[in-house]
Formats: C-alpha cells, sequence, structure tokens
C-alpha cells in the first residue's frame, strides 16, 4: 500500500517533450504513427512529400518522452485512423489516413506516415478515469470534432481522439500497464506558449530582467520588442480572438469553460491570436428561465486583463494594481482627475510621441488624431473600470462582454 502512495519517478525529459504538467496530468510531445493494414497500404501522396521535414527534436520526440517519464506510449492504430485535418473536417474512417496531411519521418521509409501530436496522460487511475467521462475533457473533444466546420479559425485545440497506450515502469521495464490518453494535435504556432506566461513577459520590468547567458540575452531582447511593438491595435485583437474562442465553444455546444487561471490559454508566436485548451463539458442543469449562456466567469480575470495590457506594459502587476485603486479613489472626488490619470498612463505606454497634457489643452476636433483617440480611449476605459454606462454590465454576459470590447476605440 506505500509502494501505491510513492510520486511517479521521471526521468531527465529530453529539449521541448514535456509541454505541460498539472496537478493531475503531464502532456508530451510524441510522434504518433499510423497503423494500417497491407490491403491499405498505399504511397505517400505528392502533397505530404512537398512538406518539410520534421525537427530532429520532433522526430525525436516519441523515444524522448518515454524517457522523460519512462512509458513507452504508443497510440492505439484506431485513434491514428480516425485523425483529421487541422481543420477537422468530418471524415468516414477509410478515408482518414488518406486525407490527414502527414509528413514523411526523418531516416524512415517514406511509406511510415506520422503526427507531431500533444499526448496527455493522467497520473492516476481516477484521473484518468474522470478525464475520459461523459462530462469530461475527452466528451468535450468528441462534440468539437463533430463540430469542426465551426473551428476553421483555430481558436479551439484540435482533437485527434482518444489513444490507448502502453507504459513501462521506471523501476521495473519488465512491468506494464495500458493507459487511455488524449492526443490533440501539436501546432508550432502556439506550442507551450501560454496566456499566463505572456502576461508576465507583457508586464516585465527589463531592466531587472539577467543576462547572465546567451539564453537570458535572448530573452530579454524578445520581451523588448514586444513590449515595444505591441500596439492598441494588438490589445484589441488579442481581446476579441479569446473572446470569439468562447464564442466558438457555444457554437460546438460546450456549455462551460474553467477561465479562473490564465494557463489553459496558448497564445500564438506573433502574440495576435489565442487557442483555448484543457475544455472540459460539464453539462449545466437545464430549468433556468435565464437566456442560455456559456458557464465562464468573466468578472475576474478579464477586467484585470484588459486594464494589465492597457496599462501594465513593462510596468509589472503591483504598479497597474496601485493605480487602478488610484483611479478609483479619484473618481469619487471627481472624473476628471481619474481620467487625467488614465490619460497619462496610456500616453506612456502607447502614445509616447504626445507631449503630457497641459490645463486649456483643445480635445476632440480642435485636438490631432492620435489626441483625440488617447482621449476616446480615455473616456472607454474609464467606463470599463468603473463600469460606468454604457458598460454597467459588460462581464455579466459573454456577448455583452463581445460588444464592449469591439468598441474598444483604435485610431
Amino acid at each position: 500500500m506505500a509502494e501505491e502512495r510513492q510520486p511517479l519517478a521521471f526521468a531527465e525529459p529530453a529539449p521541448d517533450v514535456v509541454l505541460g504538467m498539472g496537478a493531475n496530468a503531464i502532456v508530451l510531445r510524441i510522434a504518433l504513427e499510423a497503423s494500417r493494414s497491407s490491403s491499405r497500404s498505399k504511397s505517400i501522396s505528392a502533397e505530404s512529400e512537398k512538406k518539410p521535414p520534421p525537427s530532429s527534436a520532433a522526430a525525436a520526440a516519441d523515444g524522448a518522452a518515454a524517457a522523460a517519464n519512462g512509458a513507452a506510449a504508443a497510440a492505439d492504430g484506431a485513434a491514428a485512423a480516425d485523425a483529421r485535418p487541422p481543420k477537422m473536417r468530418r471524415l468516414d474512417t477509410a478515408a482518414a489516413l488518406e486525407s490527414v496531411p502527414q509528413v514523411s519521418r526523418a531516416g524512415v521509409t517514406p511509406a511510415v506516415k506520422w503526427w507531431d501530436a500533444a499526448v496527455k496522460r493522467s497520473f492516476s487511475l481516477p484521473k484518468m478515469l474522470a478525464m475520459i467521462g461523459a462530462d469530461s475533457e475527452a466528451s468535450a473533444a468528441r462534440r468539437l470534432r463533430f463540430a469542426g466546420v465551426l473551428n476553421d479559425e483555430g481558436r479551439l485545440l484540435h482533437f485527434y481522439g482518444l489513444g490507448l497506450a502502453v507504459a513501462s515502469s521506471c523501476a521495473d521495464r519488465q512491468t506494464f500497464h495500458f493507459e487511455a490518453v488524449l492526443l490533440s494535435q501539436f501546432d508550432d504556432r502556439f506550442s507551450t506558449y501560454t496566456l499566463k506566461r505572456f502576461m508576465e513577459n507583457y508586464m516585465a520590468l527589463t531592466e531587472n530582467m539577467d543576462e547572465g547567458g546567451e539564453e537570458e540575452t535572448a530573452e530579454k531582447a524578445r520581451v523588448v520588442q514586444l513590449q515595444r511593438h505591441f500596439s492598441i491595435i494588438h490589445v484589441k485583437e488579442l481581446l476579441e480572438s479569446l473572446l470569439d474562442g468562447f464564442r466558438d465553444l457555444t457554437r460546438a455546444g460546450v456549455q462551460s469553460f474553467d477561465f479562473n487561471h490564465l494557463s489553459n490559454v496558448l497564445i500564438s508566436r506573433d502574440y495576435r491570436k489565442a487557442r483555448l485548451i484543457d475544455i472540459d463539458d460539464h453539462q449545466v442543469l437545464g430549468g433556468s428561465k435565464e437566456l442560455p449562456h456559456l458557464a465562464v466567469e468573466l468578472a475576474t480575470l478579464l477586467p484585470q486583463l484588459v486594464q494589465q495590457l492597457l496599462l501594465a506594459k513593462g510596468r509589472g502587476r503591483s504598479f497597474v494594481t496601485n493605480k487602478i485603486s488610484e483611479v478609483r479613489r479619484a473618481a469619487c472626488k471627481s472624473d476628471d482627475t481619474a481620467k487625467a490619470i488614465l490619460r497619462e498612463l496610456l500616453r506612456d505606454a502607447f502614445f509616447r510621441e504626445l507631449a503630457p497634457a497641459e490645463p486649456g489643452e483643445p480635445t476632440g476636433a480642435a485636438a490631432s488624431a492620435e489626441a483625440a483617440h488617447l482621449d476616446s480611449l480615455v473616456e472607454w476605459l474609464f467606463a470599463v473600470i468603473l463600469k460606468r454606462a454604457p458598460w454597467t454590465t459588460w462581464t455579466d454576459d459573454l456577448y455583452d462582454c463581445m460588444r464592449c470590447i469591439d468598441f474598444m476605440p483604435i485610431q
């Protein structure tokens, strides 16, 4: 009994193999090879041959992942045969293997096809059973596959399906057990860059970042570039992509999403697109007379996200927290004083070509286009922060929220 309670032992993973690890599961990057009968064996298509070969890290991912967790994982043939293109068009089993774009693996005969996959493995049997239950992530994955035509923009994680893996023990390689694993597509455009890590980079004080080695210097240079070039239009584009992902869930029939943390949203490498992961399918009980809506918490993290994207660039989390408190206190006495604080913060973050506002300075039509844009943005953000008209209920419902972000002023 004591041995069963011992934590799982992991060997040192190879680079880029462990995509993520939480309290319940680990996600590994593994190359899946298609399993097919000789009667269905066909040569690789000309389109597949034109595609570039995978990187050495991707080609070695299967063995490296096994070294990372002591498991020799092999995807079930039925799961691989049921895979589909990134747009998740619905296919029958007979056409699946021939239709999925696949790449010949480096050093392997061209007749062997494979998928670069993110494989989610649970840490225990109860967690595995929970993952494949009726109201679980596997259930949501199945629903999203059938509604794949509604995910053409790729804002939701693309699932291949469930797989069956055979794993060996780290201590005894002759002892094996079966695992049910969730297979999803690994997309290099998103990789492992979560919204949480993006916000940490976005708010980082670059002068305090370490430059001890080449990696640290390169990371600092990337963060500096991110902060320097991330404009108002990028802020709106990222927020719109996130909210559109929530709407894609409702269109696909998923009724809830856990937005209580930022680690279940991936950000593209160009910082312009969001992709939702860890999508469960907890059913919302019927019988309510309210309009149906996606059960997602919008009143906590989303206002913070808007405030941090607009006010915390390169300034740190505590800075924006203190400034929002200052704005709220000032608004109790004078709206103009509170708006003046926001105007200076926004000017310093996104409108540095404008000089600080002087008393009696003309606004609106008499001001420059940049100054007029800044004034409009101040009015919008002031109403959003304090939930003033017309945005008193902007976090109550997804569509109210989308309307609010839609009307965020851009020049």
